[in-house]
């Protein structure tokens, strides 16, 4: 979600953001992809790293990811 391909939105701001407790980093959000509709947990996790840059804790987070987002889907879809 949130990709160019995919229901977005773009917000004309910029975000001052603590990215630790001495930096802090302008996020210009006009710049980024954030998704729209029914949103999943594992699409929220895709966005943060994909859009906002945020570092993953392992190399393979996208293959993780997608193994566990179908359970994450359904439990925010009311599904299970």
């Amino acid at each position: 979600m949130g990709r160019a391909g995919s229901p977005h939105l773009h917000v004309s701001a910029t975000l001052s953001a603590w990215v630790s407790a001495t930096e802090q980093r302008q996020i210009g959000l006009d710049k980024l992809h954030v998704p729209t509709g029914l949103l999943s947990l594992a699409d929220i996790v895709r966005m943060v790293i994909e859009e906002f840059a945020v570092r993953p804790l392992h190399d393979d987070w996208e293959v993780r990811l997608d193994r566990v987002a179908p359970r994450l889907g359904r439990r925010f879809a009311g599904e299970g």
